[in-house]
Order: C-alpha cells, then structure tokens, then sequence
C-alpha cells in the first residue's frame, strides 16, 4: 500500500534544509525527546526496530513518536520489503536539517527557548563534573569539597566551589589542575572587566582556540565536554 501524504508542516529549502510552517511541528521539535528520536534517521533510513535498538529505548515508546512525526511531515515512509504479513518501513527524515522559526514555538520567551536547547548539555557538564571532582578527591587526597562563601569585590556575597576551609577562592582547583598527574578536567565562571576592544580580542582568541583543537579530534570516545561563552551583561542581576 502507498504510504499516504504526510501533513505538509515544511517548507524545503536548497542544501536539505527544511523550514517548518507549523507551530506544532515547531514545539515538537523543540523537545530534546525529539532530538533523540530523530537522530538515527537523518543521514540514512532505518527501520523502527534497527532505530529502537540504538537509541536503547522500547519499540512501542518508539512507535508512538514517530507517528507524531510522520503526521507531520517530519519523517517519512522511503521504502518497504515484503516479507510474510506485514512488510518492512523503513524510514528517513524528510530533511538532513529543520529551521524552526522562534515565532512558531510555544515558548513566552527566547530566554526560555534557550534554557530548553542548553539544559540537557548543562545537566550533563554538571554531572560529569561532579564526578570527576569525587573521584579526583579520592585519587589525590584533595581536602574536605565544599562551598566557599566570602565577600566579592562587587560588594557583594561570593559563591564558589572549594577543595578545603583554608582556600581563600575557588582557584585553588585550578592550581591544582595543572598537576600532570591530574586527568585534563576543570570548570570555571567570573566577570571580567574588559572594554570591548579587549573583549573582542579575548572573544577571537577562544574562536581560534576552540577551532585549532577542533581540527586535532583523534576520534577519542567518549571524549571531553567543552563550554566556551562571552556574553557582555547588562548590568542586571
């Protein structure tokens, strides 16, 4: 049986993107279950059960999401095998990539869509972080872990992870960082207080940094989790 027209939600655009047309379409997307279940089927067809097996999840869980996503036009029918009964679908994404236009989504504000696209990278660079520090204070001695509450030169109350009571700020981990024995793992925030001549420097610098080691990728699994921002404040908190 000819698989039937899929709801048309996108727009195709060159170079295999598509724009989606739908807000429905659009708040699905935005939802990291989505992501994932989508994943297998951009770069090549699958089938339910071949696509179940790598994401790890239950066929019947799988097949619930994918109908949303074929009635919208989203992943499609490429082709069947016949076989006794029921034949075989295999699926495809109808694009490689999907543009979803802010103004489709259900989000009240880009802030909130923000916080739906970082959440999932920051609860993972959170949990690995604890883990490595865990282990580390194991490994290495480290003092008793804990917060570090003192007064920050803004005047107001500073908050930092230490390594022990005695460490004045939160750099002592840093320091110790730099041990050759200690595995390459670290995190870190603060204010600079830059002009914009500086911070544009600053903001190529970290540009050329992340692309030089990009370029350096040994296919290493599962490898290392890198966060790079600048972003000037409004003076707001």
């Amino acid at each position: 049986m000819k698989p039937k027209t899929p709801h048309p939600t996108a727009n195709p655009q060159p170079e295999g993107t598509l724009t989606i047309e739908s807000s429905e379409a659009a708040d699905l997307l935005t939802r990291t279950q989505i992501w994932e279940t989508l994943a297998p089927f951009l770069t090549k067809e699958c089938t339910l059960s071949e696509a179940a097996e790598t994401l790890g999840i239950k066929l019947s869980t799988l097949s619930y999401r994918i109908g949303k996503l074929v009635r919208l036009g989203l992943l499609q029918v490429v082709r069947e095998e016949a076989r006794p009964g029921r034949a075989i679908k295999y699926y495809r994404s109808s694009a490689s990539r999907f543009f979803v236009p802010f103004r489709l989504t259900s989000n009240v504000s880009l802030e909130a869509l923000l916080e739906t696209l970082y959440a999932p990278i920051q609860a993972l660079a959170l949990r690995e972080l604890a883990r490595n520090i865990m282990a580390l204070s194991e490994e290495f001695d480290i003092p008793e872990i804990g917060l570090n509450l003192y007064p920050s030169s803004e005047g107001r109350a500073g908050v930092g992870g230490t390594i022990g009571p005695k460490t004045q700020d939160s750099l002592a981990f840093l320091e110790l960082a730099k041990d050759p024995r200690m595995p390459a793992v670290f995190s870190t925030m603060g204010t600079l207080r830059l002009d914009r001549d500086a911070a544009k420097e600053l903001q190529h610098e970290l540009l050329q940094l992340f692309q030089r080691y990009l370029t350096r990728e040994q296919g290493q699994k599962p490898g290392y989790l890198l966060q790079l921002g600048l972003i000037p404040l409004s003076g707001e908190r």
